[in-house]
């Protein structure tokens, strides 16, 4: 492992957060979104409707906001205004300095979630979780478990949470952003967004793209934010968004 591939000290400089933008002419439908970052979603025009496992669907409309907590499952939908010839627009913020202030509990299964998002073309295995977390691999088997998780679906999902958030913030070839992201070509790629997101890459309205920070490897193209230790909500393979709040 290089220096570029180690998470920031805990000393550094936090970090601001990672603003995706969603633009859609014709309505845009995502399934599956589970960043392992509290997640702020800002409606700037249109409608958008917000659904989890555990909640039941949420709409809002422009000016609205609202939070999904770190690791948290939820699904979104994306209309321009009714009868208007404009644009639905969001604004999704990653809180990648969030401390989890108020939360004692260590979750591996968010631990190893930011691991693999921060760098999704390492070889990830549950034997590699384990070494960078620093615990057995029995003892991160039966933790994941518990809280509800697992290995492989961790290292799938986040990988895709990433393809994601170069597609909206860089304007870099799908070759690239399946190198990037820790899938071995294209197709592998467009395959997996289907199945994890029900997407495909060309409903991305890639507006304004901003190209991937040189100075820095392309498998992570901004820097990695601490590696936390403790506090958080709690991860599941099926839980939703039922921690939204306003």
């Amino acid at each position: 492992m290089t220096s570029a591939d180690t998470p920031a000290l805990a000393g550094d400089t936090p970090l601001s957060p990672l603003t995706l933008a969603l633009n859609t002419s014709r309505g845009l439908f995502l399934s599956g979104l589970q960043f392992p970052y509290p997640t702020d979603i800002k409606v700037v025009s249109g409608k958008l409707t917000l659904a989890g496992a555990s909640a039941f669907p949420r709409q809002l409309s422009a000016g609205s906001s609202t939070l999904v907590p770190a690791n948290h499952r939820f699904d979104l939908l994306l209309l321009p205004a009714t009868g208007v010839a404009t644009t639905g627009r969001c604004q999704i913020a990653l809180d990648r300095a969030s401390t989890h202030h108020g939360d004692s509990r260590r979750l591996l299964s968010r631990e190893a979630a930011r691991l693999v998002f921060e760098s999704p073309a390492d070889a990830w295995t549950v034997a590699l979780l384990a070494e960078r977390l620093s615990i057995s691999v029995t003892r991160l088997r039966a933790r994941l478990f518990v809280e509800n998780a697992g290995a492989s679906y961790i290292i799938r999902t986040q990988r895709i949470q990433h393809a994601l958030t170069m597609l909206l913030t860089t304007d870099l070839p799908l070759a690239r952003i399946a190198a990037s992201s820790g899938w071995p070509n294209s197709r592998a790629l467009k395959l997996a967004l289907r199945d994890g997101l029900l997407l495909d890459p060309k409903q991305i309205e890639r507006v304004q793209p901003k190209p991937a920070t040189r100075s820095l490897p392309e498998k992570r193209f901004w820097r990695a934010s601490p590696l936390l230790l403790s506090g958080g909500s709690r991860n599941s393979r099926t839980s939703g968004a039922n921690g939204i709040s306003n």
